[in-house]
């Protein structure tokens, strides 16, 4: 009958994960099945595991890098070694339940769709990863991507779907080079080239969240904030180059910077790695400043002496998190200050991270020094309650913008 389902895995020293992502794909109540394991010059004894499990199941395809290339070289050589009809991109930390393949194939069978986002399996309201919310209809990407912006979900994850493998290839979909983020831009491009994309409601797949060790979260921001400038610059020039579904494309942008940008301000020129990554550095540069200049525009005057106290510290508190803080952050990137915390008066009804930075829930024992300066970037009907607050709690500079 052929291969329906082609699981790729790429593998980098996940030596500890893989009798159990591996298991749960061979202990599946689905037959129809391979598993191509790509090993990228493992040093952790992965490769011996990998070579023990291929030598009980002629169902795993075993392929090798000579050194070390990245998970989206590894799956572009999956991609290009698949013989099933959909193909499934599962993490080697990561495992499947017993019916998940059986269900991804029958909802994409059933629904003729070339693309499935997936739902993730160990949610929690303090961990939380993946789609959220129930989406039953036959979608083109655009109209999901819409949705999925206004809900405010996440599924910029390469194993977050399963996709037909000759829509990716009939479509020359591949994954560029980066260390983190060429999943979310391996989603954009398909969900730009698909007609028909569906969600399943089915959490089958089991996420693993692995927190980068203290010694690497310096190195792991900067190559997220990286992958998600990627994924900007993507979509500008795909805006650029194409008017179809333009609002759709704006609206992903000012949800997707309003998110991200403090991350992404914070890269130097290396750490973004413009030319490295295949881009035109003149281009690239342009749309950076464009980005820029279209969400930073406004000019913020603050009091001179405040203003004074502020370049004394070299760091401020902001208070609010909506767009009025764009020209805050831009006016501290410029000057060189130091963004210590965001609050509000209440996490209620807001989210929990707005243009790269966390938010927090104002109490005074937030701020153990007085004198830093906090700038209030509210609406200007919250601004005096706001400035109360602050008095009360015995900050000693206030600034409302």
């Amino acid at each position: 009958m052929g291969i329906k389902i082609s699981v790729i895995m790429p593998v980098y020293n996940k030596k500890n994960y893989l009798k159990k992502s591996i298991g749960s794909v061979l202990d599946s109540d689905f037959d129809d099945y391979e598993l191509i394991c790509i090993d990228d010059a493992s040093t952790d004894g992965s490769v011996e595991v990998l070579e023990e499990f291929k030598k009980k199941n002629d169902k795993i395809k075993l392929l090798y890098n000579e050194c070390n290339c990245g998970a989206a070289f590894s799956r572009n050589k999956g991609i290009e070694t698949a013989r099933g009809r959909y193909i499934v991109f599962l993490d080697a930390d990561d495992h499947l339940s017993k019916n998940a393949l059986k269900e991804y194939y029958r909802l994409m069978e059933y629904k003729k769709a070339e693309m499935c986002f997936l739902k993730f399996a160990n949610k929690s309201k303090e961990n939380h990863t993946g789609i959220v919310n129930a989406y039953h209809d036959v979608y083109t990407g655009m109209q999901l991507l819409d949705l999925f912006v206004q809900n405010d979900e996440e599924f910029m994850f390469a194993c977050g779907a399963v996709y037909g493998r000759n829509f990716i290839v009939e479509n020359g979909l591949c994954f560029e080079n980066l260390k983190i983020g060429e999943g979310g831009l391996f989603v954009l491009q398909a969900l730009l080239k698909a007609s028909r994309v569906i969600v399943s409601d089915y959490a089958g797949y089991f996420y693993n969240i692995n927190e980068s060790s203290t010694s690497r979260q310096a190195e792991a921001m900067s190559n997220s904030a990286n992958g998600q400038l990627r994924q900007i610059l993507f979509m500008f020039k795909n805006l650029t180059d194409d008017s179809k579904y333009m609002e759709s494309k704006v609206h992903f942008l000012d949800w997707y910077i309003k998110k991200n940008i403090g991350g992404i301000l914070n890269l130097s020129r290396v750490d973004r790695g413009i030319i490295s990554a295949g881009g035109s550095f003149d281009y690239d540069e342009l749309m950076i400043n464009l980005l820029r200049g279209s969400y930073f525009f406004k000019k913020i005057e603050i009091e001179k002496k405040i203003e004074e106290e502020i370049v004394k510290k070299g760091k401020v508190y902001l208070y609010g998190a909506g767009y009025e803080i764009l020209s805050v952050i831009r006016y501290c990137h410029h000057m060189g200050i130091e963004i210590v915390k965001v609050f509000v008066s209440s996490l209620n009804g807001n989210t929990n991270c707005a243009y790269g930075y966390k938010i927090h829930e104002f109490s005074a024992d937030k701020i153990p020094d007085l004198t830093v300066p906090v700038i209030i970037a509210a609406h200007k009907k919250h601004q005096g309650e706001i400035k109360k607050i602050l008095e009360e709690a015995g900050v000693k500079y206030i600034a409302s913008i």
